[in-house]
């Protein structure tokens, strides 16, 4: 929807949409840290028996950090659709640049 709109409209919806796609994704992610911490406030290591934890780190602090990664990834599926919603927002503000 921004094609044929003046170069300065599609740079600031390309902007916007990068601007959505990284909240969505720290939003997540963050969201992810949180959980992992109210998770891992008691730790039943039996739980964890498949995953490597390398040797000499603290435990919860490596799990939180896992819950986070993993957060990431699904913050960045959601960040895809925040980006488009963004550039069709973008797209049908502005009039073309024919009219």
């Amino acid at each position: 929807l921004l094609f044929g709109k003046p170069p300065t409209v599609r740079f600031a919806g390309v902007w916007r949409a990068l601007a959505a796609m990284a909240g969505a994704t720290l939003a997540v992610a963050l969201s992810g840290l949180i959980y992992g911490y109210l998770t891992t406030r008691t730790i039943d290591v039996a739980a964890y028996s498949g995953w490597y934890v390398p040797p000499g780190v603290d435990l919860r602090r490596f799990l939180c950090a896992g819950y986070m990664h993993n957060s990431a990834y699904l913050g960045g599926l959601i960040a895809l659709p925040a980006a488009w919603i963004v550039q069709i927002r973008e797209g049908r503000h502005w009039p073309s640049a024919e009219h």
